[in-house]
């Protein structure tokens, strides 16, 4: 055993210190892969595993159980990497995304609900429609600045304007002349977007329907 030891194929085998090989000592795979320093640090250097967190500890026995997580169960997504080498906070509160799922995920994607709800935008390329029903109809209020201060105007009507820039956002309405406008992003219920015109400063908010009244 004192020959094996000293042989370089098996010396970063014995964690022990103690000129046994692992293999001679250890029957259970998983003890034998988590066996301490020696066998660690061959595991890291030859690149047979990771140790993303720089503790001389490979990933794969972190996640073995010397590493844990405030769920108590140290890969908690699970993708074979140790959580705290990949937190996530996606509502910046500071708590791991992971130790908040429990009965928030209901699609079980590892996202908590309220990151993984998108915002209500009108979608690309989609005619906003007129005032009237269905869950999907917007309204848009237009703004004009006279005299240093906004005044709300609502549209009569509805139009269509070219996408000049091609992004797939636009927006155009009526009232006593026609307002139009080419946006550069999504619109975004609730919001407040400027509409280049050569005779005022004007913008549109945009609402959207609940199926009952409109804001």
């Amino acid at each position: 055993a004192a020959c094996d030891y000293y042989d370089e194929k098996l010396r970063g085998y014995n964690s022990a210190g103690d000129d046994i090989p692992d293999e001679c000592q250890l029957g259970d795979v998983a003890a034998e892969k988590c066996d301490g320093i020696n066998y660690n640090s061959y595991k890291i250097l030859s690149g047979a595993d990771t140790d993303c967190n720089g503790n001389g500890i490979p990933d794969s026995c972190d996640i073995a159980g010397t590493s844990t997580d405030c769920a108590g169960a140290p890969d908690g997504n699970p993708n074979g990497i140790p959580d705290e080498c990949e937190f996530q906070d996606c509502n910046n509160n500071g708590i791991h995304d992971w130790c908040e799922l429990t009965d928030n995920d209901c699609n079980n994607n590892y996202i908590p609900d309220e990151c993984d709800i998108e915002p209500a935008t009108v979608p690309l390329g989609v005619y906003i429609g007129t005032q009237g029903g269905g869950s999907d109809i917007g309204k848009i209020f237009r703004w004009i600045e006279s005299s240093q201060s906004w005044a709300p105007h609502t549209p009569a009507g509805f139009g269509t304007y070219p996408d000049l820039d091609q992004n797939g956002y636009v927006l155009a309405v009526m009232d006593l002349e026609y307002y139009k406008g080419d946006l550069y992003a999504a619109v975004t219920f609730n919001k407040h977007y400027d509409l280049p015109s050569a005779h005022y400063k004007k913008e549109a908010q945009v609402w959207k329907y609940d199926g009952t009244s409109w804001p």
